[in-house]
């Protein structure tokens, strides 16, 4: 048979079987009525995303807590006390929530300076003379990072150097004046002196936030109430309130021990899957009250999306059916 002939045929018998398959959806749409039918077609598109949705508010929720649990650890080791890390962190949080500035950011800002040898009482001054002055020559979180990682340098090194200075300078602070002007001799004594190695980290450290407190006191207060800062504000307290649920949803359910156990559960059924099957492993580990469970919540779903599934059914069948024949008239 040729081609041409083949298609004429198709087509002919394709013209009986869509008679046939219109006849069937009129007969669902019928037996379920018209509300059903859009019922069904909206459970079956939107449930997913219902679902996916919440799901993923409360995963995002616990993770968020979980994260605060692990950095609650770090600054446990920093600052040598669970409640002191606790307290610490509160105060950050407070801090973020007030300030143009976000929590995490501020973490790692506070991080960085006990690492380098600050004491955690003076994280939060040196946070906010540090904040004030980043506000002031417009860098954000990048000025945090910058004056955080100059200041810890030269505190770590013991002295102040040019090369810290110099960093400082970058960011657009007059950071050579400020230093100057705290230790009460000119500019170029001052870089002289830094030279030499004349002048501690202590004395340089403490002439420059007293510098920066006193040009730049006040910036952060400034901004309140433009749009980004509150846009900031509001994320934190978005993200404050979110570890709160997380914190709740784990406690509620006991999600340490149950996802512990959940861990074990899976690899010791990926393990039984690899030797003997999923439908063994499915068997053996699979309680029957589960299977049962599993069941009946399809059930329910299908059962709700069913006239939508038939109505899918009979359009596929319909839009394939050509290619089908086409299919079986060359034995493929």
């Amino acid at each position: 048979m040729k081609v041409a002939d083949l298609l004429v045929t198709i087509s002919a018998n394709s013209q009986g079987l869509r008679k046939e398959l219109n006849a069937v959806k009129r007969n669902i749409k019928s037996a379920f009525g018209a509300e059903s039918i859009k019922l069904s077609e909206q459970v079956a598109s939107k449930f997913k995303w219902i679902a996916a949705g919440a799901a993923a508010l409360g995963i995002a929720s616990v993770k968020m807590n979980a994260d605060m649990e692990m950095t609650t650890r770090a600054f446990e080791v920093l600052t040598g006390s669970s409640d002191r890390a606790k307290d610490h962190l509160a105060q950050l949080e407070r801090f973020a929530a007030t300030t143009p500035f976000e929590f995490p950011g501020l973490v790692e800002a506070s991080k960085k300076l006990q690492a380098y040898g600050f004491q955690t009482e003076a994280v939060i001054p040196i946070m906010e003379a540090i904040g004030n002055a980043a506000m002031a020559v417009g860098l954000g979180q990048e000025g945090i990072d910058r004056i955080t990682l100059a200041l810890g340098q030269m505190n770590a090194k013991g002295k102040v150097s040019a090369e810290e200075m110099r960093q400082l300078a970058e960011t657009g602070l007059p950071a050579w004046e400020l230093l100057a002007k705290g230790i009460g001799v000119s500019v170029p004594e001052a870089m002289d002196k830094a030279r030499k190695s004349a002048i501690s980290a202590k004395d340089g450290i403490s002439a420059l936030l007293m510098g920066l407190n006193s040009r730049f006191n006040g910036m952060m207060d400034k901004v309140s109430g433009e749009i980004p800062q509150s846009f900031s504000n509001m994320q934190d307290s978005v993200k404050s309130i979110m570890r709160t649920v997380g914190a709740s949803i784990t406690e509620a359910f006991d999600l340490k021990t149950k996802m512990k156990n959940a861990a074990d559960w899976m690899s010791e059924f990926a393990t039984l899957a690899k030797s003997s099957g999923i439908r063994e492993a499915f068997d053996q580990m699979v309680p029957d009250s589960l299977k049962t469970a599993i069941v009946g919540i399809s059930a329910a779903i299908v059962g709700v999306a069913v006239p939508a599934f038939a109505l899918l059914a009979v359009n596929v069948i319909a839009a394939t059916w050509p290619l089908l024949a086409i299919g079986v008239a060359f034995g493929t």
